[in-house]
């Protein structure tokens, strides 16, 4: 069918496309409604051209007889429809409220540089006359088929690629992540050594009596003594240390401090029981080796 009007030659045909499988044997349909619209020759899409295609459209969809399935269908489409509408409105919104909140700062610099020399410019040029300068421009443009809307672009672009909240959520979330994982190591090892006792306690390596090789052990300074486990679970679970060291009350009782690309190495003196004759045991801490010595001295102090 052909239709002629305001908007140029407009065109409906219905195809009738078939669906065969092996040997020929047909397997299904597919109805396609087609729609060309031809605009004449040497105008520009008009508002009647626009309601014209309009009231096609609407022509069309009356043609559809939509059962109880379709017609759901259509409701759900107008409601995802309106939701994106609000939900784009929102976003606009909050993308200028973080404009001038300066969350992106180089944009919020351009925009209020803008606004200086705006607030500059009208200063010594009266109001009327910018209007009428603005009013004439237009108009020329018009005139030499000119009209863009370059600059609404460019302020929609400038809100579009600023960052909603959502968008900063998003952003942060690593930050926050690791904020919360740190919180909760810091907040699990003060609660750690409250159970146990201990003015001090971490991961360190200790080197074996007959094996000289070193081992990572949990290690925990208590009053008058340091003892180790092999791990920090075993400790949590109450088994018995793996060792025990009492310190010394001579000083050093840190002695051989060197520097390695692992971390500190040391050796502590004290005794394997109590009353019992010196030994020494070599440990290395990666980090904290400065706060590990302090609490060593104070629990050899509190011993005394």
């Amino acid at each position: 069918a052909l239709i002629q009007k305001g908007g140029g030659i407009q065109q409906m045909k219905d195809l009738e496309l078939k669906f065969y499988a092996g040997k020929g044997k047909e397997v299904g349909k597919l109805r396609v409604r087609l729609q060309l619209k031809l605009p004449e020759v040497g105008s520009d899409f008009t508002e009647l051209d626009r309601m014209n295609m309009e009231s096609l459209e609407e022509m069309l969809n009356n043609e559809l007889h939509l059962g109880i399935v379709g017609r759901v269908r259509k409701v759900r489409n107008l409601a995802i429809s309106v939701q994106i509408t609000l939900e784009n409105i929102a976003n606009t919104w909050e993308r200028a409220k973080n404009l001038v909140l300066w969350v992106h700062p180089k944009k919020t610099a351009v925009v209020f540089a803008y606004i200086f020399f705006g607030c500059v410019v009208s200063f010594f040029v009266k109001f009327r006359y910018l209007m009428v300068m603005k009013i004439l421009n237009d108009f020329r443009k018009g005139l030499k088929g000119k009209r863009s809307r370059k600059f609404y672009n460019r302020v929609e672009n400038l809100l579009n690629t600023l960052p909603t909240a959502s968008d900063m959520s998003d952003i942060y979330k690593a930050e926050r992540d690791g904020l919360k994982k740190i919180t909760a190591e810091v907040q699990h090892t003060q609660a750690l050594q409250v159970a146990l006792q201990a003015l001090w306690s971490g991961n360190m390596m200790k080197r074996g009596t007959f094996n000289k090789a070193f081992k990572e052990r949990f290690v925990v300074v208590r009053s008058g003594y340091i003892c180790w486990w092999k791990t920090v679970k075993n400790a949590e679970r109450g088994m018995p240390a793996r060792g025990r060291l009492y310190l010394s009350t001579e000083p050093p009782l840190i002695t051989d401090i060197a520097k390695d690309p692992d971390g500190t190495k040391f050796t502590l003196k004290g005794q394997e029981s109590v009353g019992g004759s010196n030994v020494v045991r070599h440990f290395m801490i990666e980090s904290g080796f400065e706060e590990f010595r302090n609490c060593v001295e104070a629990a050899s102090m509190a011993s005394k």
